[in-house]
């Protein structure tokens, strides 16, 4: 059988299928795979490094499809072979979405959680209707506008104190055309004209956002679980981003646990007020200059800062998994204030441009590096994700650079 017998009883455990199989979802499952859960991951590329985990189940393959509508073919076959429902998870957006419109078929096969299906899973996802839903209850967020015309776009920008961040509706949509960016910044009115003269066609895809000034460190993260029965959040994380890759706007490369009542109260209230029930992460930047948490964004799903919360006490993708599964609850623990978690390569090369600008000291660098627990790849107790990362990035490398020229 795909799935394990409880250490505890013999009852069968469901397997956890986990959508995306990139440094996100690997976190996902090592969680998951080190509590003897069998795990299968999902993808449509077969080179990513869940795949050669140790953590896998030695009897169901993992999922490689070609298609979107491939891969719900693969995942009902999947599901109905299973002597158990298996819980699925979801690591990206767009596994996010898909799940969201094929979930009356796969709900027959999988426990899928309440806060992926239409209605909630599109609205976090869209960035247009996250900031609507954030004047809608009352919460602080960066000062924001949608144009919808090249007009509207170059009007705008007397709005603004420069610079401005300039960012897609539907960020998964865009990574290959921003080249892995998630977004542009203009530092000036000239720079701005520029870029939004370049995107005219799709001005009505794009956002245009105030920069909160101040550190990487006054990003906040929360990791949340709210359970599916109550809405009550069963397993919570804060931290904060040290830094990001790209720098000062990218995804976070490093980041360490830290606890933030603010934080928690100000997710809480939110996820309750829409309704979510299921894995969360959020994100805050401390704005100085009025002293305010201002809402950066809602991830319905797992990100790849994730393997932070169970390194620092949290066992919050466990706590899902039984939730979702019906499962006896674990402790939801306690955290471990300072534990860290580093996405290394990104990192280093964040840090090498820091301290080639000054903005960074080599001793603050090293001391930097101090109490890491978690790597979002590198694992001496699973070594193959490390060589299969490599060959995602020579796949890139190729793909973007060297067929394109």
């Amino acid at each position: 059988m795909s799935s394990v017998p409880s250490p505890e009883s013999n009852q069968i455990l469901p397997l956890a299928v986990i959508c995306g199989a990139s440094a996100t979802g690997l976190g996902v499952g090592r969680d998951l795979g080190r509590r003897g859960v069998s795990v299968v991951f999902a993808d449509f590329e077969s080179f990513r490094p869940g795949f050669v985990s140790r953590y896998v189940s030695k009897v169901e393959p993992g999922i490689t499809a070609k298609s979107e509508e491939d891969l719900v073919e693969k995942l009902v076959a999947l599901g109905s072979r299973q002597p158990v429902k298996p819980v699925l998870f979801q690591t990206t957006d767009q596994m996010v979405l898909l799940i969201a419109q094929h979930r009356e078929q796969l709900d027959q096969h999988f426990h899928i959680a309440n806060s992926t299906r239409p209605g909630i899973a599109d609205v976090v996802t869209d960035k247009k209707s996250f900031y609507e839903l954030c004047v809608k209850h009352g919460v602080v967020a960066p000062r924001t506008s949608f144009p919808e015309t090249l007009e509207q776009a170059l009007t705008v920008k007397s709005e603004f104190d420069f610079p401005v961040i300039i960012k897609p509706i539907h960020g998964h949509l865009w990574r290959e055309r921003l080249k892995g960016r998630k977004l542009l910044t203009a530092a000036s009115p000239d720079e701005y004209e520029q870029i939004v003269k370049k995107f005219a066609d799709d001005i009505r895809e794009l956002m245009v956002q105030e920069l909160i000034p101040g550190p990487e460190s006054n990003l906040w993260i929360g990791g949340l679980y709210l359970r599916q029965r109550d809405g009550e959040p069963g397993a919570i994380f804060t931290g904060r981003k040290l830094r990001q890759h790209p720098p000062g706007f990218g995804s976070a490369s490093l980041a360490d646990a830290s606890p933030n009542e603010d934080v928690v109260r100000l997710s809480v209230k939110f996820l309750r007020e829409i309704g979510y029930r299921g894995v969360c992460g959020t994100e805050f930047k401390f704005d100085e200059r009025d002293s305010q948490y201002k809402m950066v964004e809602v991830n319905p799903r797992q990100t790849l800062w994730f393997a932070l919360i169970d390194a620092s006490g949290i066992p919050l993708n466990y706590y899902a998994y039984c939730d979702l599964g019906g499962l006896p609850l674990p402790k939801a623990g306690s955290l471990r204030d300072g534990t860290k978690w580093i996405l290394f390569e990104k990192d280093l090369i964040t840090s090498i441009g820091y301290i080639l600008k000054g903005k960074l000291g080599l001793f603050r660098w090293l001391g930097s590096y101090r109490n890491i627990r978690v790597h979002a790849v590198m694992s001496m107790s699973d070594r193959r994700p490390m060589f299969s990362l490599l060959r995602t990035y020579a796949v890139r490398v190729w793909s973007r650079f060297i067929l394109r020229s």
